[in-house]
Protein backbone atom coordinates (compact mmCIF):
# COMPACT_ATOMS: atom_id res chain seq x y z
CA UNK A 1 0.00 0.00 0.00
CA UNK A 2 3.18 2.42 0.39
CA UNK A 3 3.87 1.61 -3.00
CA UNK A 4 0.43 2.52 -4.34
CA UNK A 5 0.38 5.74 -2.18
CA UNK A 6 3.70 7.01 -3.41
CA UNK A 7 2.71 6.16 -7.00
CA UNK A 8 -0.78 8.24 -6.23
CA UNK A 9 1.17 11.42 -5.18
CA UNK A 10 3.58 11.38 -7.57
CA UNK A 11 0.76 10.89 -10.57
CA UNK A 12 -1.06 13.99 -9.04
CA UNK A 13 2.07 15.85 -8.94
CA UNK A 14 2.23 15.06 -12.74
CA UNK A 15 -1.12 16.21 -13.45
CA UNK A 16 -2.03 18.70 -10.93
CA UNK A 17 0.03 21.78 -12.66
CA UNK A 18 -1.03 20.40 -16.28
CA UNK A 19 -5.12 20.79 -14.91
CA UNK A 20 -3.94 24.65 -14.18
CA UNK A 21 -3.37 25.38 -17.44
CA UNK A 22 -6.11 27.42 -19.38
CA UNK A 23 -6.84 24.91 -21.50
CA UNK A 24 -10.15 23.77 -20.13
CA UNK A 25 -13.46 25.77 -19.92
CA UNK A 26 -13.88 27.31 -16.31
CA UNK A 27 -10.41 28.14 -16.11
CA UNK A 28 -10.48 29.02 -12.53
CA UNK A 29 -13.44 26.95 -11.16
CA UNK A 30 -14.75 24.16 -10.01
CA UNK A 31 -13.15 21.38 -12.13
CA UNK A 32 -9.47 22.48 -10.84
CA UNK A 33 -10.67 22.60 -7.38
CA UNK A 34 -12.97 19.44 -7.53
CA UNK A 35 -9.79 17.67 -8.68
CA UNK A 36 -7.26 19.35 -6.20
CA UNK A 37 -9.57 18.43 -3.22
CA UNK A 38 -10.73 14.90 -4.03
CA UNK A 39 -7.12 14.01 -5.06
CA UNK A 40 -6.42 15.54 -1.62
CA UNK A 41 -9.18 13.20 -0.13
CA UNK A 42 -8.39 10.24 -1.05
CA UNK A 43 -4.37 10.98 -0.68
CA UNK A 44 -5.00 11.09 2.84
CA UNK A 45 -7.22 7.80 2.42
CA UNK A 46 -4.08 6.01 1.07
CA UNK A 47 -1.88 7.55 3.81
CA UNK A 48 -4.07 6.57 6.80
CA UNK A 49 -4.03 2.95 5.15
CA UNK A 50 -0.79 2.40 4.28
CA UNK A 51 0.46 4.06 7.52
CA UNK A 52 -2.36 1.68 9.57
CA UNK A 53 -0.58 -1.33 7.93
CA UNK A 54 3.12 0.14 8.91
CA UNK A 55 2.92 0.74 12.83
CA UNK A 56 6.68 2.09 12.83
CA UNK A 57 6.46 5.11 10.09
CA UNK A 58 6.84 8.07 11.45
CA UNK A 59 5.03 11.27 10.19
CA UNK A 60 7.34 13.69 8.10
CA UNK A 61 6.84 17.35 9.17
CA UNK A 62 8.90 20.25 8.11
CA UNK A 63 8.73 23.85 9.30
CA UNK A 64 7.13 24.97 5.20
CA UNK A 65 4.10 22.73 6.62
CA UNK A 66 3.79 24.21 10.01
CA UNK A 67 3.72 27.64 8.95
CA UNK A 68 1.26 27.39 6.27
CA UNK A 69 -0.48 25.65 8.84
CA UNK A 70 -0.57 28.63 10.38
CA UNK A 71 -1.84 30.74 7.85
CA UNK A 72 -4.74 27.81 6.95
CA UNK A 73 -5.17 28.36 11.17
CA UNK A 74 -5.80 32.23 10.21
CA UNK A 75 -7.58 32.25 6.97
CA UNK A 76 -10.47 29.86 8.54
CA UNK A 77 -10.42 32.11 11.57
CA UNK A 78 -11.00 35.30 9.22
CA UNK A 79 -13.59 33.12 7.40
CA UNK A 80 -15.71 31.99 10.00
CA UNK A 81 -15.61 35.63 11.98
CA UNK A 82 -15.37 37.95 9.20
CA UNK A 83 -17.31 37.05 6.01
CA UNK A 84 -20.90 37.10 6.24
CA UNK A 85 -22.76 33.55 5.22
CA UNK A 86 -22.93 34.46 1.13
CA UNK A 87 -19.26 35.61 0.89
CA UNK A 88 -18.15 33.07 3.28
CA UNK A 89 -19.38 30.28 1.01
CA UNK A 90 -18.04 32.07 -2.09
CA UNK A 91 -14.54 32.06 -0.32
CA UNK A 92 -14.94 28.61 0.54
CA UNK A 93 -15.26 27.10 -2.61
CA UNK A 94 -13.71 29.88 -5.01
CA UNK A 95 -10.20 29.31 -6.52
CA UNK A 96 -8.11 31.48 -4.31
CA UNK A 97 -10.79 30.59 -1.14
CA UNK A 98 -9.65 29.48 2.27
CA UNK A 99 -10.91 25.61 0.76
CA UNK A 100 -8.03 25.99 -1.88
CA UNK A 101 -5.67 26.88 0.48
CA UNK A 102 -6.63 24.00 2.84
CA UNK A 103 -6.05 21.51 -0.34
CA UNK A 104 -2.90 22.59 -0.97
CA UNK A 105 -1.51 22.63 2.46
CA UNK A 106 -2.55 18.43 2.65
CA UNK A 107 -1.05 18.11 -0.51
CA UNK A 108 2.18 19.46 0.98
CA UNK A 109 1.90 17.07 3.71
CA UNK A 110 1.02 14.56 1.28
CA UNK A 111 4.73 15.31 -0.42
CA UNK A 112 6.46 15.25 2.64
CA UNK A 113 5.42 11.83 3.79
CA UNK A 114 6.87 10.47 0.51
CA UNK A 115 10.06 11.99 0.82
CA UNK A 116 12.15 8.68 0.79
CA UNK A 117 13.81 9.89 -2.59
CA UNK A 118 14.20 13.42 -3.13
CA UNK A 119 16.08 13.27 -6.46
CA UNK A 120 12.98 11.13 -7.84
CA UNK A 121 10.27 13.84 -6.59
CA UNK A 122 12.84 16.72 -8.53
CA UNK A 123 12.67 14.78 -11.44
CA UNK A 124 8.79 14.47 -11.12
CA UNK A 125 8.62 17.93 -11.00
CA UNK A 126 10.99 18.56 -13.59
CA UNK A 127 8.52 16.59 -15.94
CA UNK A 128 5.82 18.72 -14.50
CA UNK A 129 7.34 21.92 -15.93
CA UNK A 130 8.57 20.93 -19.03
CA UNK A 131 5.02 19.03 -19.76
CA UNK A 132 3.41 22.88 -18.59
CA UNK A 133 5.96 24.81 -20.16
CA UNK A 134 5.43 23.41 -23.55
CA UNK A 135 2.00 23.17 -23.27
CA UNK A 136 1.84 27.54 -22.43
CA UNK A 137 3.88 27.92 -25.27
CA UNK A 138 1.91 25.69 -27.54
CA UNK A 139 -1.34 27.48 -25.70
CA UNK A 140 0.58 30.86 -26.86
CA UNK A 141 0.87 30.21 -30.14
CA UNK A 142 -2.40 28.69 -30.85
CA UNK A 143 -4.88 31.17 -32.58
CA UNK A 144 -7.35 32.60 -29.51
CA UNK A 145 -10.29 32.53 -31.92
CA UNK A 146 -10.18 28.80 -31.84
CA UNK A 147 -10.21 27.97 -28.39
CA UNK A 148 -11.77 26.26 -26.43
CA UNK A 149 -11.15 23.46 -28.70
CA UNK A 150 -14.32 20.80 -29.02
CA UNK A 151 -13.44 17.84 -29.23
CA UNK A 152 -15.47 16.10 -30.89
CA UNK A 153 -17.42 18.38 -32.04
CA UNK A 154 -21.13 17.10 -31.62
CA UNK A 155 -20.59 16.26 -27.71
CA UNK A 156 -19.86 19.93 -25.97
CA UNK A 157 -19.34 17.47 -22.30
CA UNK A 158 -15.72 16.77 -23.81
CA UNK A 159 -14.22 20.01 -24.45
CA UNK A 160 -10.51 20.74 -24.45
Amino acid sequence: MKLVFKNYVRLMMLVLPVSFLPLVIDSFGLGRNWILMTGAILGLLLWAISLWQDFEKKVNLNNIWLLMGLLVVFGWLQWWFLLTPGVRMRGLVDFGGIGTLTAWWVWLFLWTQTSDDRKVQLNILTVAGIVVGILSMGLFLYPEAKLPIIWPSLNPVFSI
